[in-house]
Formats: C-alpha cells, structure tokens, sequence
C-alpha cells in the first residue's frame, strides 16, 4: 500500500516539474519576441526619420564680369548627409545674365544680376555686376619699318592701331635715346646728333602691343642748311670753301673745299643733286633718281657724287646743282 502511494507521489511531482519547465521556456520565449518587437520600432522610427537640409553657400558672393564671359558658381550644401542636396539655379534677370543647372553664369547683357541657388529651403545669392566687353590692342604698325636721318631732320612716323574697334587706339610715343633722336605726342621724330635710336609707339590700353622703328642719324647737312650756308662759315667743325659768297643749294662751276677741325678727317663724303660734273681725286658719280623734299618733285636723272678717302681736306672741281644732302663720315 505504502510502494503504490510512493509511486503515485512520484508521478505526481514529475508532472510539476515537467510543467514548470514548460512554463519557464514560454516565459522566455515571450521575453525574447516582445524584446525583438521593440528593437524592430526602434529601427523603423530611425529609418522614417529625415535629414533636412540646414543651409547653402555659394564659393563666391559678388563677382564681376564682361558681356560673353562666363563663370561657373560652387554651391556648398549642408550638412553632408542631408537627404537631399540638390541645388536648383536662378536668375534675376536672364536679359543680363543666365545660369544653367550646373551654376554656370552667362554674361548677357551689361547690367547687375542676382544669381541664386536653392537647397531645400534654403537659398545663397552671388551678385553680378556685368560691364561693356573691352576691345583690346591686338598690333600696332609703323608706315616705314627703319628711318635714315640727317642731322636736324625731321619726319612724321604714322602709327596703325589695331583692330579698328579698339576702345582705346592711344599710344605713347618714346625714343631710346634723346640725344640722337627725339619724338613728339604725334610721332614727330627730330634728328639731333649721329647715331641710333629706336622709336617707340605703345599702346596706353594695358594690351602691351608696341612697334619699334630703328632711327639711324647721319652726321651732314640737308637741303635748308645748304640754302642757307655761306662758304668759309664753320658749321659743327666743317667748312666749305668756293667760287661764290652763298651756295643756295647750288655749288657753281669752280673749285670747292671741304675741310674739317684739325686731328679729325673725312671718311666719305655723299652729295645728292640734279645735275653735276664734280671731279676730284677719289670721287665718283651714280645715277641717283630722288624724290626733292625742297621742291617737292622727282629727280629722275638725279646724281649721287661720291668721295672716299682718308682726308681733312677734299677737293671738288666743277659744278653740283639743286644738292638735297650732304653726309659726312667722320674718323
């Protein structure tokens, strides 16, 4: 009676146990879905949540530009991990300047334009101040590329600025040396004493452009100095000795003389005239068509008289009319 009362007693107590067990395992089974379920909301309240745009700047607040130009604006959006970035661009005026999708500016028209860029609601402005685009110097030419003066002559250099539109066709005129050359605001170049010089034209618009002409001053005597030289006078070391009082241009048949400041001695002497029979020793006659400066005409059969020697006096015999020029080198 007792064994069958223990057995039963056993049975009993396996059962609660059983059960037990049972009881806890669903327990924690509970726990852990209702523990899942809450990290799952956890993740999805993170996941809706938006990142909103906080503000936008552009690289560059006021520019300035001239009609044609172009320029390309940099838009900053922030922060970095804003939903969503994307910058949309606008004009003020698009009369004076358009902008595209990617922020580049277009100059238009001259005027001031607003340019905007948009970021969610927030939005940065660059101000731009277009002006007339400014035609620059491209050259500058002269109408003779070298010069080949006399002593006290002059000429007038003209200087072509292009392109023909150019806003400002100013230019500044200059000489290397003043002591040989001289040059006025109108490009007036004076000869003044042996030598070379370059002349200069440069543009005043900033371009840079310039043209050169090479100057080379020879020592003698033009057409207004011989009119008006009266033989036996010295003029810069020289005297010239004849048959007349005054040469006016004209040496008439006799002998002539040309003589130099003691220790210095002619080299070569140049002459250029109508007409002339001049002999001497060392001395030889071209043809020589040239345009008179004096009388404004062309002397077709004009002639060059030429002496070469190592001499502080020279000897001329005969006649040379109308002469334009005397050159003198000098040792």
């Amino acid at each position: 009676m007792f064994s069958i009362y223990l057995l039963i007693l056993k049975k009993t107590t396996m059962k609660k146990i059983k059960f037990s067990l049972l009881s806890a395992f669903f327990c924690a089974g509970m726990l852990l879905v209702t523990a899942c379920h809450k990290d799952d909301d956890n993740n999805t309240e993170q996941s809706d949540k938006t990142v909103s745009v906080l503000g936008v700047t552009l690289d560059k607040t006021s520019v300035s530009l001239e009609v044609g130009a172009t320029l390309t604006l940099t838009a900053t959006v922030s922060p970095d991990n804003a939903d969503n970035k994307t910058v949309t661009w606008s004009s003020s005026d698009e009369a004076v300047a358009t902008v595209d999708e990617n922020g580049k500016v277009t100059a238009v028209a001259v005027g001031n334009v607003t340019i905007t860029a948009k970021a969610g609601d927030k939005t940065a402005e660059c101000k731009v101040t277009i002006s007339a685009k400014i035609i620059a110097v491209e050259s500058i030419t002269f109408d003779e590329s070298s010069l080949s003066l006399l002593v006290g002559d002059s000429k007038t250099l003209t200087a072509t600025v292009s392109p023909e539109n150019a806003d400002n066709k100013t230019v500044t005129w200059s000489s290397s040396d003043e002591a040989i050359a001289t040059v006025d605001e109108n490009g007036k170049v004076t000869a003044v004493a042996a030598g070379t010089a370059t002349i200069k034209a440069s543009a005043n618009d900033g371009s840079g452009m310039k043209a050169e002409c090479e100057v080379t001053v020879i020592f003698g005597w033009n057409y207004s100095v011989i009119s008006a030289y009266t033989p036996g006078t010295p003029r810069g070391g020289i005297t010239i000795e004849g048959a007349s009082s005054k040469i006016d241009r004209n040496f008439y048949s006799g002998t002539w003389t040309f003589k130099i400041d003691e220790g210095r001695k002619f080299k070569k002497i140049e002459m250029a005239s109508s007409s002339t029979n001049f002999s001497g020793t060392g001395v030889t006659i071209e043809n020589y068509p040239f345009y008179s400066a004096q009388d404004r005409r062309n002397y077709d059969n004009g002639k060059k008289i030429i002496w070469e020697g190592d001499a502080s006096s020279v000897t001329f015999s005969g006649h040379a009319y109308a002469v334009e020029y005397i050159k003198f080198v000098i040792e």
